[in-house]
């Protein structure tokens, strides 16, 4: 599982790296970080004994702050901010 982690964290970062912060990197990068998560809770927390709410829980908790961080993006890095003109 580790190996796995360190795959994943790699390839952020060389999405980060080679695209700088385009919308669609960014995306793939919360995305990656948000499935990294899953993995720890199941994997190192044990999370999989766990009441069924608590993981829906955690699961919703994941997602709303993944989608915070991709609306909090700058606007020359989001999707809507590509069509701006600038000043």
């Amino acid at each position: 599982m580790w190996t796995v982690l360190v795959t994943l964290t790699l390839g952020s970062w060389v999405l980060a790296v080679d695209d700088g912060l385009s919308s669609l990197s960014a995306v793939a990068m919360f995305a990656i970080a948000a499935f990294k998560s899953e993995l720890v809770l199941i994997h190192f927390m044990e999370a999989r004994r766990a009441e069924r709410h608590w993981l829906q829980l955690y699961r919703a908790w994941i997602i709303v702050v993944a989608l915070f961080w991709v609306q909090a993006l700058p606007p020359e890095a989001s999707i809507r901010g590509k069509n701006r003109v600038a000043p």
